[in-house]
């Protein structure tokens, strides 16, 4: 795992709590996820984005893929800016939801 920088350590930590004070004086059935998880975009192709928002039924503990993102976030860092905004959008799963 590379470490981060301070600055996209910040902004993930913001992406994080915004939601997740949301969630939580909303009481709804939701969990705010921070990196780590994976989302599947195919068969072949799971993303790890920074945040993930998911609302439901609690998922397995042991389970390494949300099987049902709501908002996902990706902090865009200089040295990954051409994949954070292009490869990575460019999967339909995760440009059109």
């Amino acid at each position: 795992m590379t470490a981060k920088r301070h600055v996209h350590a910040r902004v993930e930590g913001a992406a994080f709590r915004a939601p997740g004070s949301a969630v939580a004086r909303a009481g709804g059935p939701c969990d705010v996820i921070v990196d780590g998880m994976t989302v599947r975009v195919d068969n072949a192709t799971v993303c790890q984005p920074d945040v993930i928002l998911r609302c439901g039924p609690v998922i397995d503990g042991d389970a390494l893929e949300v099987p049902d993102p709501l908002i996902l976030v990706e902090v865009v860092s200089p040295s990954s800016a051409g994949l954070d905004t292009g490869g990575k959008l460019g999967q339909p799963a995760i440009r059109g939801g």
